[in-house]
């Protein structure tokens, strides 16, 4: 199988560190300044804004202290969100549906699709 390499694939994290090298499929030493400038204007549009600054409070405010649960709770309703959804695959049904009532409780009306859907 000849599968395009990712960034899920790298062991290096040089994106991280910047102490190494680049793995030869990095996606980061194919990035221009123009393309780069352009990803860095997204962020100025409102919604995206929101969502990075939001994202950094919580991370300022809540790193190692909550589970990433607590932290998605935390976002979802300073963003002002009302439904989540869980995209999840088969084999972790159970851990869904766990994290689908940890939601509820919250007050988020969850929906739920599986790898498998429509077989």
């Amino acid at each position: 199988m000849n599968e395009k390499k990712s960034c899920v694939d790298c062991g290096i994290l040089n994106c991280q560190t910047r102490d190494k090298e680049y793995p030869d499929f990095c996606l980061t030493t194919g990035l221009t300044k123009e393309m780069a400038e352009k990803v860095r204007r997204l962020y100025e549009e409102e919604e995206n804004n929101k969502v990075s600054v939001i994202s950094a409070q919580i991370e300022n405010e809540f790193y190692q202290k909550y589970t990433r649960v607590e932290e998605v709770v935390e976002f979802a309703g300073r963003m002002g969100y009302k439904r989540i959804g869980i995209a999840t695959c088969v084999g972790l049904i159970e851990e869904s549906r766990i994290l689908a009532r940890i939601l509820r409780k919250n007050g988020f009306e969850v929906y739920g699709a599986v790898c498998k859907i429509g077989s």
